[in-house]
Order: C-alpha cells, then sequence, then structure tokens
C-alpha cells in the first residue's frame, strides 16, 4: 500500500510542495524593491549582483537617460548603463516598471543609488536569480522523484512477495 502511494503521489507531492516552496523567493525579490528617486540603498551580497533602474511604464521613454548615479561601499562611482526596455520589468505599488538602466556591483555591501527625473519615479530591483528562485522546486522535485522510485520498488517488492505466498499456499 505505501509503494503505491508513494509511486503515485511521490512526483506529483514533490512537484506541489516545489512550487510552493518557490513563493517566499518571490515575495523576498518584490521586497527587494528600493525606490531610488531621489535616493535609496540596495545591498549587494557579492560582487557582480546586478540591480535594475526601473521607470514607470508610462513614462519610461523620457526616464532614461535620468541623471542617476551610483556610489559602492567604498565610496567609489559605479557605472550604470542604459538596457533595453524589455530587459526587466515589475510591478510596484500598483504600477508596471519597466527597465532603464543596470548597475553592477564590484563587491559586497551597500550600494547607494541617487536618481532626479522629471518623468515619475525610478526603483531599483535585483536581476532576477534563476538559481536562488528554483532551488526549493529543484530539492523538492527531486525529492518527489526519489519517492516515486522508492514507491516503484516497494510495489515490485510487494508484488513478489504476493506470488511467493501464492504458490507457498497452492503447495
Amino acid at each position: 500500500m505505501l509503494g503505491a502511494i508513494l509511486l503515485l503521489g511521490g512526483l506529483p507531492f514533490g512537484l506541489a510542495i516545489g512550487g510552493i516552496a518557490s513563493v517566499p523567493q518571490a515575495f523576498r525579490m518584490l521586497d527587494s524593491i528600493t525606490e531610488v528617486t531621489p535616493s535609496g540603498t540596495v545591498t549587494a551580497a557579492r560582487s557582480g549582483d546586478a540591480f535594475y533602474l526601473l521607470a514607470q511604464d508610462d513614462a519610461s521613454d523620457d526616464a532614461f537617460p535620468a541623471e542617476c548615479s551610483a556610489t559602492g561601499p567604498s565610496g567609489e562611482r559605479l557605472h550604470i548603463q542604459g538596457v533595453n526596455t524589455g530587459a526587466f520589468s515589475s510591478e510596484y505599488r500598483g504600477n508596471d516598471y519597466v527597465s532603464i538602466a543596470i548597475v553592477r556591483a564590484e563587491g559586497p555591501g551597500e550600494i547607494q543609488i541617487q536618481c532626479v527625473n522629471e518623468g515619475g519615479s525610478i526603483v531599483a530591483a535585483p536581476a532576477f536569480n534563476f538559481v536562488s528562485f528554483f532551488t526549493p522546486f529543484f530539492w523538492w522535485t527531486i525529492g518527489g522523484v526519489v519517492a516515486t522510485v522508492a514507491g516503484i520498488v516497494l510495489v515490485v517488492i510487494g508484488i513478489v512477495l504476493l506470488v511467493r505466498r501464492s504458490r507457498e499456499v497452492a503447495r
């Protein structure tokens, strides 16, 4: 009985729990959006972390080149590079935002971003991190696969035991 349950429910359960486990990652990403008009601080965990500067969708044509500057943890000025508006988009406080620029951290620590923009607010959002977002889903799915394989093994063992028992009864 346990084998059949694991066989039929292992993978679907793993996929479902993995999907649910990814939800907190999505909320963490949304919580890390920071307004940078006129000024805001984002935190880089490591060198190379990227933060998109996003302008309201209806004002994005006028937004860049907005006057934005970024300062790293050691006071060094960071390069802000313009990007295609389709590179990243997000919803924040009921408004749609699209990417206008990106800034990359040169090391871990706080990055101070300042933007002066007449066309509306600008926010900074961390670039989508595929690995951290899908890691819980991956591990729960692997767990579901393992449970399914264990279910197959238990079902096979159960069938073998039933066949042996029925042969012993037949003698």
